[in-house]
């Protein structure tokens, strides 16, 4: 298998392995590109991190991956930038309503 097909299998696996992270919390985003060539990185929007530093958020997600995901797959992942949701939305959508502004399902 060519490594453009290994490339594909790996950022299924990362989607699906950070998809699943995100549904143990109430709301989340996952978006895994290829930022350089042969390279993948992922941004994940979940209030998981909510109140954590940087450095908890970095290790409570790659903690989590390096369970989930063979290393195979890992070894093409150069970033994962996790952000809880009012951060992952002004950066991502600046011009957007926050999520903290929409209504909760029980209004």
């Amino acid at each position: 298998m060519g490594k453009g097909a290994d490339l594909v299998k790996a950022a299924r696996a990362i989607q699906q392995a950070l998809t699943e992270f995100v549904r143990e919390g109430e709301k989340g985003n996952v978006h895994v590109f290829e930022s350089l060539p042969g390279n993948l990185r992922a941004v994940v929007g979940s209030d998981q991190f909510k109140n954590m530093g940087i450095t908890e958020r970095q290790d409570m997600i790659w903690d989590y991956m390096e369970k989930t995901v063979a290393a195979d797959h890992l070894r093409f992942c150069w970033g994962i930038h996790p952000m809880d949701l009012e951060e992952y939305y002004e950066e991502h959508f600046p011009q957007s309503p926050s999520p903290s502004s929409y209504p909760s399902v029980e209004e």
